[in-house]
């Protein structure tokens, strides 16, 4: 049998998420003053939905979804974001047949075999891709919205995809359901 001493808090780490020690003594670490903690804001348009960290984990680069389908992009670990939406917009233009295809973003996905693309679903027939974390981007219109998507585990070209509609979806037209697996 092996017995380990208990250890506390200040033994374990420099602190712990979310502890009454850390926040007690955040600005204390191993008995060494900190700095400051650079506190800047950015006002969002509704609540952070999603927020991911995009390519090599010490790069800096992030993306996050506001509950309003807005993303923002920061290339500094969050200290800063800009807003995407007049990125989106004008990449949606170039391929929608009008401007109600556009829709928002609803989900940001990332492709395991790639860490720096990213899929940003949209909940009309609009989507986009990014290659670089969101320096610049892409819109598809593939006709319908993706009900659902998923990258390949290790093949960075190939997806999957599917579509598919109900009744409800049709206000003034005659009702055509498809189920398509792309």
């Amino acid at each position: 049998f092996f017995f380990f001493k208990q250890k506390t808090a200040y033994e374990i780490s420099a602190c712990l998420v979310g502890s009454e020690m850390c926040i007690r003594d955040r600005r204390r670490v191993h008995g060494v003053a900190s700095q400051e903690v650079d506190k800047r804001f950015t006002t969002l348009e509704g609540n952070a939905g999603q927020i991911e960290y995009c390519g090599e984990p010490l790069a800096g680069d992030m993306l996050l979804l506001t509950d309003n389908g807005v993303v923002h992009r920061s290339n500094n670990n969050g200290l800063s974001w800009s807003k995407m939406t007049d990125q989106i917009k004008d990449a949606a233009k170039k391929v929608a047949d009008d401007e109600k295809e556009i829709g928002k973003v609803v989900k940001l996905i990332q492709s395991p075999a790639d860490p720096r693309l990213y899929m940003f679903l949209g909940n009309q027939n609009v989507n986009w891709v990014t290659e670089n974390c969101g320096n610049s981007v892409v819109a598809l219109n593939q006709g319908r919205p993706f009900s659902d998507f998923e990258f390949h585990p290790t093949e960075k070209e190939w997806i999957l995809a599917s579509a598919w509609t109900k009744c409800a979806d049709f206000e003034k037209n005659q009702c055509q359901l498809y189920k398509e697996l792309y």
